[in-house]
């Protein structure tokens, strides 16, 4: 399984070029999720649909389910599908947190975290499972 990502959608779910203290500690997580088609293994994400952040938080995200079916609609409107959930981690990595690891238990898609490092995607599937992302 792999995702495959425009670099130009990777710049709107974290734009910042500086990871500046004061940036990183007033930022709350953004969430929200990538849209496209699926070709067997590969997921093309075409575009992102950014969700507020229900929890304001820079710890965690919550997106409630009528935003998320929101989102599922537009998608749908635009002839693509919902590839992954995002979220970013502004002080911190790429990696799930204990709480992100229970969300994606009961997601049944990816997440692609977005932290300091870069990004990072999961699946779950009898276990965590990290996918390949490839940046164009």
């Amino acid at each position: 399984m792999k995702i495959k990502i425009p670099e130009r959608l990777l710049k709107i779910i974290n734009p910042r070029e500086e990871k500046e203290e004061i940036s990183i500690m007033s930022e709350i997580e953004k969430c929200g999720v990538l849209i496209g088609e699926r070709k067997g293994e590969e997921m093309f994400v075409k575009d992102i649909i950014e969700v507020e952040n229900d929890a304001g938080s820079r710890f965690y995200f919550e997106l409630k389910a009528e935003k998320l079916y929101k989102a599922l609609i537009e998608a749908r409107k635009r002839g693509m599908e919902i590839i992954a959930v995002f979220h970013t981690h502004p002080g911190g990595s790429g990696r799930l947190s204990s709480r992100d690891v229970e969300g994606l238990k009961n997601s049944g898609i990816p997440w692609v975290i977005v932290g300091l490092e870069g990004a990072r995607a999961y699946f779950y599937d009898k276990g965590i499972k990290e996918i390949d992302l490839e940046f164009y």
